[in-house]
């Protein structure tokens, strides 16, 4: 009978650590066989440079353009781009383009100048404290973050142009 008991009080003691661990695996396992969308990401650096009899010219300010497509079997929703900038605040970029939702094989486009031609405000590349952006990624309704290739490095080169 005492040996009942203390198997019993070991029982009570930790099934709520038995429960954690199960919700956990669940969990896990749930998110590793869901049939989200699959997502390829671009980017790229656009100097808009033109060629003039025998010298370059800029014909326009230099852009960063970056691009999201659904590769997978299921449609993904795009929440947003965000960017992290050099004092360490993040921000959300518009993405100008109302239709997030992307099908199979659907693609969204957005191009980062470094100033506004409209309105001469920085357009995403520099936020309110004039801190330039160092890295930048979109996201998902599911949370993921789909980083972009050689971002950092575009980010640089248009710091020089722009500086």
């Amino acid at each position: 009978m005492e040996l009942f008991i203390k198997i019993l009080d070991w029982l009570l003691k930790y099934s709520s650590l038995l429960a954690i661990a199960l919700s956990i695996w669940a969990i896990y396992r749930t998110r590793r066989t869901a049939r989200w969308g699959k997502v390829k990401t671009s980017c790229r650096y656009e100097s808009n440079l033109s060629k003039e009899v025998s010298r370059l010219v800029q014909s326009g300010p230099a852009a960063l353009l970056v691009e999201i497509t659904n590769i997978g079997p299921e449609e993904i929703n795009i929440l947003s781009l965000k960017g992290k900038y050099r004092d360490g605040s993040k921000n959300c970029i518009p993405l100008r383009d109302l239709k997030t939702k992307l099908g199979v094989s659907e693609r969204l486009k957005r191009s980062i100048l470094p100033i506004d031609e409209a309105g001469g405000a920085y357009d995403g590349f520099q936020n309110e404290n004039e801190a330039e952006l160092v890295d930048l990624w979109f996201e998902d309704t599911y949370g993921r973050k789909h980083k972009l290739r050689g971002v950092k490095k575009y980010l640089r080169k248009m710091r020089k142009n722009v500086i």
